[in-house]
């Protein structure tokens, strides 16, 4: 007899929806050629904060989170802390991503690289 014990998220009570992550992801995405790929970078970042669009994300994901949890979204938001927003969500959706240091004259940025799932086609 096999006993499947489901594992809540200790961080979200509920998922945040991919087409709410995905569109936000699009409107502060860094340029880039391939369209399955998302850049994140601290230029996407400065983006969504010019725009006012961070707070309104943030705003909307605030009830997928625990209580106990959102002090990651109400907190005063910089580049490092936005990217643990966005890793969490990754996780929890189980969304594919890579990141890569860049180094540039003894600065460093993470950048990171979001795949967009595959939508299954009808035919």
């Amino acid at each position: 007899m096999l006993l499947y014990i489901y594992m809540s998220s200790q961080i979200f009570k509920t998922n945040v929806p991919n087409e709410l992550f995905f569109s936000f992801m699009e409107t502060i995405k860094s340029n880039n050629d391939d369209t399955n790929i998302i850049v994140i970078n601290n230029d996407s970042y400065k983006r969504s904060t010019l725009k006012d669009e961070l707070k309104d994300f943030l705003d909307s994901i605030l009830e997928h989170y625990h209580l106990s949890k959102r002090h990651y979204v109400t907190r005063k938001m910089s580049y490092s802390k936005f990217t643990t927003i966005i890793r969490q969500i990754c996780k929890q959706n189980q969304i594919s991503y890579t990141s890569k240091i860049k180094y540039f004259r003894s600065t460093y940025e993470i950048i990171y690289y979001i795949v967009k799932p595959e939508l299954p086609t009808c035919k």
